[in-house]
Formats: C-alpha cells, sequence, structure tokens
C-alpha cells in the first residue's frame, strides 16, 4: 500500500507509515483547497484498485482527516506543539469520517 501511495503523491509531498495501516501525508506549501482534490484522487484510486498478496486478492477502504496550520496552528507556538496541534486536528477528522461514512474525508 505504501508503494502505491507514494505514486500518488508529488515529489514536495512527506508520507509517513505509522502502525497498523494508518499514514500521515504532509502536503508542504498545499491549500486547503488543493489538500481535498488529493485526499479525493488518493480515495478514488484505493476505491478501484484491486491489491494482490500472493494469490489473495482484495479492496482496501479508507478514511482520512484533513487539517491545516492556518486552522490548528498557533504562530507564537514553536514547530513540536504545531505538529501535535495537527496531528490531533487530522486525528479528529479521521475519526469523524470512520465513524460517518467510509471512503470519505473530514477536515476542520
Amino acid at each position: 500500500l505504501e508503494d502505491h501511495m507514494i505514486r500518488l503523491m508529488r515529489a514536495k509531498d512527506l508520507l509517513y507509515n505509522q502502525n497498523r495501516g494508518r499514514f500521515a501525508i504532509f502536503l508542504p506549501k498545499t491549500s486547503c483547497k488543493a489538500s481535498e482534490f488529493i485526499a479525493e484522487n488518493i480515495l478514488e484510486y484505493l476505491d478501484t484498485e484491486i491489491f494482490h498478496a500472493g494469490n489473495i486478492r482484495f479492496t482496501v477502504t479508507a478514511s482520512m482527516g484533513i487539517a491545516t496550520l492556518e486552522q490548528t496552528g498557533d504562530p507564537t507556538k514553536n514547530d513540536t506543539i504545531n505538529l501535535e496541534r495537527l496531528i490531533n486536528g487530522a486525528q479528529t477528522c479521521l475519526n469523524q469520517a470512520k465513524n460517518k461514512n467510509k471512503s470519505e474525508y473530514r477536515k476542520i
């Protein structure tokens, strides 16, 4: 899955493989509207792709949370605190998306 995600991303984007099939994607210098477009493209791809593991074929469903520094950051705080706020904001949105509907994203 990580290889597929990397192919969907731009050269400047950063992908961090977290535990239990979770990924964090950082989109530097990207507007909120552009991040929504990127999230929709990733979800559409994952909805249509059939993955293989040996003889096993399977599909993947995904939920995404989108948070921006504009909305969750604080210019008076250091980068570590803002990163934590950004991740917490995305996690909140992710939880909302999971509870509402698979293959969807939520944003702050």
